[in-house]
């Protein structure tokens, strides 16, 4: 009398008749049904930041959007979309979810990593004489760290920790650092050139 199919397939989507005999009299009714099919989990796209980064709010393609703090069954979603926070370096997850047609999809993951921004140092501002020259140092808190000087005026090579410059007026030199996750970090100093000396020797007899 009261059937029941499950699990629920697209396929059982039709018109479903009902025959009644009582009594050798017959009677005949008619349903439809509609099985939606479930929509698969909207496209995400997993995520990797440097540490400080002003990140985005996360996107997920899809309809009727929620987002959840947990995967767990129960979790309330919402359709505002987390911003990811980088004040602590490591791998985070976040969770998504759409709907369609009145049916909810599984609940996908979006991974977000953040991996460390390094800190750079560099030598302190220095005066120098006319057409001296000033060893300019720069240091990475990371084992493995790369190097560019700029500007490149009067710079012996630009991808070196150490540099060797012979400003011939006032310059402020910046290196930009990063590590091997990509991440910079930038230091400047200023190199101030003293005016020339002036000698005046009169003649004499």
């Amino acid at each position: 009398q009261n059937p029941i199919r499950n699990p629920v397939s697209v396929e059982y989507s039709g018109i479903y008749h009902a025959t009644v005999l009582l009594d050798g009299c017959t009677n005949t009714a008619s349903t439809t049904v509609i099985v939606n099919p479930t929509p698969a989990p909207p496209w995400v796209k997993w995520l990797t930041y440097c540490q400080f980064y002003d990140a985005p709010y996360l996107q997920a393609i899809g309809s009727n959007i929620l987002w959840y703090t947990s995967s767990a069954p129960g979790t309330v979603g919402s359709t505002i979309p987390p911003k990811p926070s980088t004040d602590v370096v490591g791998v985070k997850f976040y969770f998504t979810n759409q709907t369609a047609l009145g049916c909810s999809s599984a609940i996908d993951s979006i991974r977000v990593a953040i991996n460390p921004t390094p800190t750079v140092t560099v030598s302190p501002d220095v005066t120098v004489c006319p057409w001296d020259s000033v060893v300019l140092t720069a240091v990475n808190t990371d084992a493995i760290a790369y190097y560019h000087w700029y500007p490149a005026m009067y710079v012996n090579d630009t991808t070196a920790a150490s540099v060797l410059v012979r400003p011939e007026t006032n310059m402020e030199y910046s290196v930009v650092s990063s590590n091997m996750y990509g991440c910079t970090d930038t230091a400047s100093v200023n190199v101030t050139v003293k005016a020339n000396a002036v000698i005046n020797l009169p003649d004499s007899v």
